[in-house]
């Protein structure tokens, strides 16, 4: 009997809350005492993937493989090529960058015939891993 390494891999996901999920809200902004704003659970990783999707690769210092370089497709053909390209770029950043959350949906749409609105518009429907029952929809225009 052989077994398939992919088959034979096992996720485990629990609906647990038991160890909630902390980040810096987003836009980032100061609070009581001179603290940055923080977020939690499915709020923080909303704010996180705004950020991953908005930071151009290269642009962070010591982690230059972080973001989406979205921006760099403004001036591409608005075509379903282009769209299916920054459908995979999406996918592929947050499956390396966000574990913490699963992605039910992802569209990536724009407007071909409007020639005046060159905006792509990116809905996404995300859980968290450790509560799948709770979906949200994040929608980011570049």
């Amino acid at each position: 009997m052989t077994l398939n390494r992919e088959l034979s891999t096992v996720d485990f996901v629990t609906t647990s809350k038991r160890n909630p999920i902390y980040g810096f809200s987003f836009p980032t902004s100061v609070g009581l005492g001179g603290s940055f704003t923080k977020s939690e659970g499915l709020s923080a990783i909303k704010a996180g993937l705004i950020q991953l999707l908005l930071t151009s690769r290269g642009e962070r210092v010591m982690r230059p493989g972080f973001g989406c370089s979205l921006r760099g497709n403004i001036f591409e053909p608005n075509d379903t090529s282009t769209l299916t390209d920054i459908r995979r770029s999406i996918i592929e950043t947050i499956a390396a960058y966000e574990d913490r959350a699963v992605v039910h949906s992802l569209q990536v749409t724009s407007d071909p015939k409007d020639i005046s609105d060159s905006r792509i518009k990116i809905s996404l429907a995300i859980a968290l891993k450790n509560d799948l029952a709770t979906i949200q929809t994040l929608e980011v225009i570049v």
